[in-house]
């Protein structure tokens, strides 16, 4: 979670330094006033404006001439010589203005030595060849680089470079609407065949309300050819100035480079665009600074303290590839540098002077002469800053460009420009959204603020790394960032995916992986852009990727698939039967199919009467038939496509699906062999090829960041992680198989029961119990329930962050309804902030009973995880099993022993040597009758013996929980409580609780347990509101076609749910818990400890939850009395009110416990609450939200910096679970 950053003015002093400069000055005044009334007198008319401007710039010049030394040399003056509470404002980012809305010289590059922030050249639309884009270091305007662009065929050649905001470029910068504006560059040209051709460097495109629609010429491109159309050469550097005048309905400018319609060699350099005004403006030569991250080329002591020393220009280098940044942390070197650009035909001589200052206090200065040459560039570092013990906050660099004239020193042009250290945002729990990053600094900022009034920060959806000015952003106001990315310029090169007939995959999901080129093409790119986006501080490297479909794997029966199976197994890849004609009908005499023209209807079904006595309908999309050849005819969509065949005397109706899945009853139940083709082939897509991209994927991020961690988003909204013909199976694609992070995303929108969070979390679980889990839900559910049930359920399955989809206009509608921003600022943010670091210290117990999730069940059944299995797993839950699913692979690996039972439900194959392990297995395997179908006393699988048990219940009654036959089996209270007599007979629970619909999650934390509890729909809730807002009821859905919200549906769903007590009520229930010994029953959210009684075996309580919420119980082994703080004192204290006196310069550790009466620290893990408070009332930023070890102890290093403010500070720390606090005051020398 990121904090606020408190805008704080300390009070003012007029030292004998200001005198002293004060009197320097006025008596500098009075001579100049002298000289000005002898030059008045002997000097002409037009002579006397010259010199009473020249006369004022020398009176401000010789005063700020008395304040800034003119020594060569950096120099580092003492925080001493100004008090600490000198006038100080905190937070200057107010002051961070840009001199150019935009700029590009081709100077700045990134780790790969591309431009920085930029994206790779690209071909638009149909152009069959990518004009070459390079950067020139021979001929160049001026710098070291310019932009070089070649073409050779006219009619075939394109390329687009842009900034990175989509696939490859489109990035965009705000612009006032209906203000002029101008753009001016450098332009080069040789061998310009087409007289035509054109060279285009922005783009209008924005609406005010935020679509991106272009408009038509002269505003969609802005052209800029040569000064002479016939002309085909521009031997010489041209400079161009051209106006763009913004139209009173546009906000945006897409700054792109385009060549087309011609061919030759382009050179472009020293691009700026800014307001008309502005350009008017500048001064003869303009002055800008830049601040990067940079390495030293020998050790670098302190710049305080016995030999301390500032490094010289030749001992530190700027950085390769570092982006231009204001804020930085304390771990490398700054280097500061001053950028001139010249406006006129001569060479200029200058000098620039440099101060850093915190809070008034005079760190650095330095002065250098610099040449700028004729109507060109030029740049000089000023000083490099050794940050290392400094104060977090913010620092002033003021410069000056000056010209040294017959009047003196001439101010030219001035900067002020700021420096921020910040601490690295680390967050134990990542609360946030995704979003399109913003491309300018004041986007950002609103944008930041708006998610930091949720406590949500920001998942950026990018193809690369986010411009520097936003990811700047990110760490002023102490905001992590994640990214979305996915590698575009592999995925271009995916092959078509085949089907079992030979045929192509129809639509967008078509493309497959069977090319192993271009899994290492992925992990290149992805290695790339991870390399760059670990630049930026802030970033918290977490990366989710695979979005939606955009990779697909599973079924592809690619040449190249088929061979490497055959290598891997030596087997042949398998063609089902099922893979046939999915219909086929015998022509009768009844036969009345309806003609094509009449099947070409909304909903229209073609009727097949085969005889009298029997009739079947088969329904046909809502699509156009086309009739491709003599008695066939053809319906094709997105996701399968229809053939209507005359044959004969019959009538075939082929079905190319995506998903064309092999009917169970092809196959007899049982055990399975281990190499059955089937079963092997699923296998090998699964983990060989859409596993090997992903652990090539995850490899080169890996190498990019060795802290980073990458998982998939992928699915259909309703089904993550888990289908065969997909190639998704957790055990074959995470881990040591695949990604080094668990994620998905999911939007149950009640199409199924919410306790699917649950489940899809545990799933992912499966194979990779280690792995940190991040989960995606949707922010656009227009009702409150929804969305704090939805966060409630994810913290009690465990997860490490939550980032809901999505902060931007969607071309359907907006995706983030004002009910998201009210829960999240309400309810959920507040509880992510203060309890997130616990919520992810404490690991999920082992759980009692293990429900056996079968890949090899799924490979016959595809619908099965989320059917059969999710809607056991949900009665289980809600019948007080303590129950998670377990895959096949881990029963391999010896999970088995774990658990007191395993329950099978509805399962019809298991492969076999599961089958054995389950056979031989000495702990009980319970079959639900839905599993026993076949006969009364034998599975059919075949298990038998004394450890096979028959639970005598269908764990999931036929027909399932999931729309739109949610009403025969979720939440039945009758079916519920034969579920528990059943299972209590094999297993004795360990938590029971008097209500239905309150489930429970176990976990664990030094000697402490924890236990989630959560309250969920009853079955007549869900129904009824699933009812509501699918449009089962009403015929019409909650969400419209285009995006926006049916508000009378969700009037009537709001309405049901306030009727039944939804917003206001509570549930209570008596909770009973067996532990080994008299505990300490806490509410840990609610801060406050629970009434409770032990009868030696079990601890019973009492708890009242809001409806659909949740509540974290602690039971602690000891009673929490008191919090110890320790901070070791480098003096000997002399006074009673101060317990330590630190070293500001120094790293002092902050020791924390929490300890019983006895005056030991308890082991247990505590949400606390840290707050350090400085001299003059502001909050620092080591304040933090944090949770012990299980230890009961928590250590915070701190290093508050030399330059800090002196006297007394205050740390407060507040267990909040119990509400102990303590305070302790301390002293920095």
């Amino acid at each position: 979670m990121h904090r606020k950053k408190a805008k704080v003015k300390q009070k003012s002093k007029f030292t004998a330094e200001n005198k002293k400069i004060a009197i320097i000055g006025i008596i500098g005044l009075v001579v100049i006033v002298l000289l000005f009334g002898v030059f008045l007198l002997s000097s002409q008319e037009s002579f006397v404006g010259d010199a009473i401007k020249a006369s004022k710039t020398a009176i401000r010049n010789y005063v700020a001439a008395s304040k800034i030394a003119t020594s060569e040399a950096s120099k580092t003056v003492a925080s001493e010589n100004a008090p600490a509470d000198t006038q100080c404002v905190i937070d200057l980012s107010y002051k961070i203005k840009e001199k150019y809305l935009w700029k590009l010289d081709f100077e700045d590059l990134d780790a790969e030595g591309w431009i920085q922030g930029w994206g790779k050249p690209y071909k638009y639309s149909n152009f069959e060849e990518l004009s070459k884009f390079e950067l020139d270091s021979n001929v160049k305007h001026s710098g070291k680089y310019s932009l070089k662009i070649s073409a050779k065929d006219p009619t075939k050649c394109h390329g687009v470079l842009g900034m990175t905001a989509g696939a490859y470029g489109g990035g965009v910068v705000g612009v006032e609407p209906n203000t002029e504006y101008v753009i001016s560059y450098w332009v080069k040209g040789e061998n310009i065949i087409n007289k035509n051709a054109y060279l285009t460097i922005l783009q209008i495109s924005g609406k005010i309300e935020g679509t991106n629609a272009p408009l038509s010429e002269p505003y969609f491109w802005a052209p800029f050819t040569t000064t002479n159309p016939n002309s085909i050469n521009i031997p010489e550097w041209e400079h161009r100035l051209a106006s763009i005048p913004i139209p009173a309905d546009r906000n945006v400018l897409s700054p792109s480079i385009l060549f087309q319609s011609g061919s030759g060699t382009v050179w472009l350099d020293d691009i700026i665009v800014m307001k008309k005004s502005d350009y008017e403006a500048l001064p003869e030569t303009s002055l800008e600074v830049e601040t990067k991250v940079a390495v030293q080329a020998s050790k670098v002591q302190s710049l305080s303290g016995p030999g301390g020393v500032v490094p010289g220009v030749k001992d530190v280098n700027e950085k390769s590839g570092a982006p231009a940044l204001h804020y930085f942390t304390r771990e490398n070197m700054i280097q500061a540098k001053a950028i001139l650009r010249n406006q006129k035909d001569v060479d200029q001589e200058y000098t620039v002077k440099a101060s850093l200052y915190y809070c008034n206090q005079l760190l650095q200065q330095v002065e250098k002469k610099v040449t700028a040459s004729a109507n060109s560039r030029a740049e000089v570092v000023l000083m490099n800053i050794n940050p290392g013990t400094y104060a977090i906050g913010d620092y002033l660099l003021k410069v000056t460009l000056e010209k040294n004239t017959q009047f003196g020193f001439q101010v030219i042009d001035s900067v002020e420009h700021v420096i921020g250290l910040r601490l690295k945002p680390e967050p134990d729990f990542f609360y946030g959204i995704g979003t399109t990053a913003d491309t300018t600094r004041t986007a950002a900022y609103e944008r930041l603020k708006k998610l930091e009034s949720s406590y949500l920060s920001p998942l950026f959806y990018r193809a690369t790394e986010p411009p520097a000015a936003v990811a700047d952003a990110t760490l002023d106001e102490g905001a992590p960032f994640m990214m979305r990315l996915i590698p575009h310029g592999a995925l271009a090169l995916l092959t078509p995916k085949i089907d079992a007939n030979g045929l192509q995959w129809a639509g967008y999901l078509g493309e497959g992986l069977s090319d192993e080129t271009v899994w290492v093409k992925a992990g290149i790119e992805m290695s790339s852009i991870v390399k760059r986006v670990s630049q930026f501080p802030s970033f918290f490297p977490r990366i989710v990727t695979s979005d939606d479909f955009s990779i697909h794997g599973g079924w592809d029966w690619a040449t190249r698939n088929k061979e490497r199976f055959k290598q891997l197994t030596g087997l042949t890849a398998p063609r089902p039967t099922e893979f046939n004609p999915v219909y086929k009908f015998n022509m009768g005499l009844e036969f009345k199919p309806y003609l094509p023209t009449e099947l070409n209807k909304p909903g229209a079904l073609a009727k097949i009467i085969i005889d009298k006595s029997k009739e079947m309908e088969m329904e046909l999309p809502d699509l156009p038939i086309e009739k491709f050849e003599n008695n066939k005819w053809r319906i094709k969509s997105t996701h399968f496509t229809f053939e209507i065949r005359e044959e004969g005397n019959e009538l075939k109706v082929y079905r190319y699906d995506l998903y064309p899945t092999p009917f169970p009853s092809q196959s007899k139940a049982g055990a399975v062999p281990v190499n059955n083709t089937w079963l092997a082939w699923n296998r090998f897509l699964s983990k060989d090829v859409l596993g090997e991209y992903n652990k090539a994927v995850t490899q080169g991020v890996v190498e990019a960041n060795s802290n980073a961690k990458i998982g998939p988003i992928p699915g259909g909204m309703g089904l993550p992680l888990f289908y065969t013909d997909g190639g998704h199976y957790p055990p074959y694609n995470f881990g040591k198989n695949g990604f080094n992070m668990l994620s998905y995303y999911m939007y149950l929108s009640y199409s199924r029961p919410m306790l699917g969070y649950l489940y899809w979390t545990e799933i992912g679980r499966m194979g990779n119990r280690d792995l940190p889990m991040y989960v995606m839900p949707e922010a656009y559910w227009p009702e409150e329930s929804y969305i704090w049930n939805t966060f409630y359920l994810l913290m009690a399955a465990g997860v490490d962050g939550i980032e809901y989809w999505m902060d931007t206009p969607q071309p359907w509608g907006n995706a983030v309804s004002p009910e998201f921003w009210k829960v999240t600022k309400d309810v959920t943010g507040p509880v992510a902030q203060k309890f997130g670091s616990l919520f992810t210290a404490i690991q999920p117990e082992t759980r009692k009973v293990g429900l056996l999730v079968p890949f090899t069940q799924a490979s016959y059944d595809r619908d099965y995880s989320q059917t059969a299995a999710q809607c056991s797993y949900d009665n289980l839950l809600l019948a007080g099993v303590d129950v998670e699913p377990v895959a096949e692979e881990e029963i391999l690996a010896g999970r088995l022993k774990e658990y007191d039972a395993v329950v099978l439900s509805r399962v019809n194959w298991l492969r076999q040597d599961v089958f054995d392990i389950l056979q031989a297995s000495n702990i009980p395997v319970i079959v639900d009758a839905g599993t026993l179908e076949g006969g009364a006393a034998a599975s059919n699988l075949g298990l038998t013996g004394n450890n096979v048990k028959n639970a005598g219940v269908e764990f999931v009654k036929w027909g399932g929980c999931a729309y739109p036959d949610y009403s025969q089996d979720y939440a039945d209270p009758a079916h519920l409580q034969e579920i528990r007599t059943a299972m209590d007979q094999f297993v004795t629970p360990e938590v029971k609780i008097s209500s239905d619909t309150i489930i429970y999650k176990k976990y664990k934390g030094g000697d402490a347990k924890y236990l989630w509890l959560v309250d969920v729909h009853t079955k007549q809730e869900y129904v009824e509101v699933a009812n509501t807002v699918i449009g089962k009821k009403l015929g019409k859905d909650l969400i419209n076609s285009d995006g926006t919200v049916n508000q009378d549906i969700n009037q009537k769903q709001i309405g049901y749910l306030t009727s039944q007590n939804i917003y206001s009520g509570q549930n209570t229930a008596t909770v009973s818990v067996a532990v080994p010994s008299e505990v300490i029953v806490v509410d840990v959210i609610s801060g406050k400890k629970l009434p409770s009684t032990y009868d030696g075996q079990k601890v019973t309580f009492d708890i009242s939850i809001p409806r659909l919420k949740g509540k974290l119980i602690a039971f602690y082994r000891a009673e929490p009395n008191f919090v110890n703080i320790d901070i070791p004192s480098v003096t000997a204290i002399r006074s009673a009110a101060i317990k330590a006196i630190i070293n500001g310069n120094q790293l002092t550790p902050i020791k924390i416990s929490v300890n019983s009466v006895y005056g030991y620290n308890i082991k247990a893990i505590f949400p606390i609450q840290i707050e350090i408070v400085d001299p003059f009332g502001k909050k620092h930023a080591y304040s933090r939200y944090a949770a012990t070890a299980g230890d009961g102890q928590y250590t915070l290093p701190i290093l508050l910096g030399e330059n800090a403010p002196k006297g007394s500070w205050t740390l407060t720390v507040k267990e909040l679970s119990i509400g102990l606090v303590n305070k302790f005051t301390f002293k920095v020398v």
